[in-house]
């Protein structure tokens, strides 16, 4: 937990850590508390480019690789689907 801490001190921008990722923290911090177990799962490199009739885009959000870090930093569970087709 303390490594967290210092990444948001190590890597603020003008003395203030990002917001972005400082608001996840903090959700995962209040999941960590809840007497529920949670599973994150990403979409793989074989996104569907459209979901429920939308186009989506298909590159991996920006925040995907700190998400994904943080999550490992609280001990959460997650995984990356690797395939989008339907069974």
């Amino acid at each position: 937990m303390s490594q967290c801490a210092n990444a948001f001190r190590s890597g603020a921008v003008n003395g203030s850590p990002r917001a972005d990722l400082l608001a996840l923290f903090y959700k995962l911090a209040r999941l960590l508390r809840a007497p529920v177990q949670v599973i994150f799962v990403f979409d793989g490199p074989e996104r569907a480019s459209i979901k429920c009739g939308h186009k989506v885009c298909t590159k991996p959000h920006a925040l995907t690789a700190d998400l994904q870090w943080l999550l490992e930093c609280f001990g959460f569970s997650w995984y990356t689907v690797s395939s989008s087709k339907k069974i």
